[in-house]
């Protein structure tokens, strides 16, 4: 079997070499790495590492700016499972730069060998209660136009006042882009195989142009096209995306960057991947990982 990673990438290169290395563990993988186009410094060392590498013809790069919450980060993420896609690659995993697998390389081929026509993805309905709204919880980043694909919100002062003004008159002149269908959100990070892949990518670029304009619509394209596809689909769909994740602040972001008081909780179930890892505040975790699995 043939597994293509999709990662996306933009700081910490220490991490995200790392991760490379341990992803060439997995026999005939395929990695590809979209970096933000703007991280100058970490594509000239990536891109120095690559061609050093003895496994250069198995990982593939591309840079491209990628704005948060834009419609960008999802198109960066299909754009290298359509060359998967052609390179023949049986299921696709989508993941950061700062992801690690967290089992034996052993374990995590012979899971997949076995679930090979299962597909494992976070999915449930939107509206969601649980999701944050402007009283229209998660459905609001679909329902109206927002500016993520225009301005930079990291980059141009007062962008969340614009941005939320500007729904608030959508809201009053009753703007509704909804479509006739269900939709449902989910994390970004996925395992998909080939078939779910082929109609992923076939309806994105049936339907892409009614999702611009669409804050983070990597957290609810996947799922709602997958979710309304048939059902011999639909129903290989497992809500579990098998990746730890921890949704709190810790070491100064959200999700936290995991360390070594993180073991336990990675090991209780059955994941495969976590999210997020420092090569310096993780670097006690990892060692811990790698000896777990030895």
């Amino acid at each position: 079997m043939i597994h293509a990673f999709l990662i996306t990438a933009y700081k910490d290169l220490p991490s995200l070499v790392s991760l490379v290395e341990q992803l060439l563990m997995v026999k005939d993988s395929q990695i590809y790495i979209s970096v933000d186009a703007r991280r100058k410094s970490m594509i000239k060392a990536l891109s120095e590492y690559v061609r050093m590498s003895p496994n250069n013809s198995r990982i593939h790069m591309q840079f491209r700016t990628v704005r948060p919450g834009s419609f960008e980060h999802l198109e960066v993420f299909l754009e290298m499972a359509s060359l998967a896609i052609h390179k023949k690659a049986d299921f696709f995993h989508t993941i950061t730069g700062q992801c690690r697998i967290v089992r034996s390389i052993e374990e995590f081929c012979k899971f997949f060998d076995l679930y090979r026509e299962k597909n494992f993805i976070q999915h449930f309905p939107i509206p969601d209660p649980n999701w944050d709204g402007i009283g229209e919880p998660r459905e609001d980043r679909i329902k109206y136009y927002q500016l993520h694909d225009i301005l930079d919100c990291l980059q141009f002062p007062g962008f969340g006042r614009l941005n939320t003004l500007f729904v608030t008159l959508q809201k009053i002149f009753r703007v509704n882009r909804l479509q006739d269908i269900s939709y449902f959100g989910g994390v970004v990070y996925f395992s998909i195989n080939q078939k779910a892949m082929q109609y992923l990518l076939t309806e994105w670029n049936r339907t892409k142009f009614l999702y611009k304009h669409t804050f983070c619509c990597e957290e609810t394209v996947p799922q709602t096209i997958l979710m309304n596809s048939p059902d011999e689909l639909k129903n290989s769909l497992v809500n579990f995306d098998l990746r730890y994740m921890l949704w709190e602040y810790k070491h100064g972001d959200n999700p936290g960057y995991l360390d070594e008081d993180d073991f336990l909780a990675i090991r209780a179930e059955n994941y495969f991947f976590a999210r997020k890892f420092d090569s310096q505040i993780s670097k006690k975790l990892i060692e811990n990982l790698a000896k777990d699995v030895a």
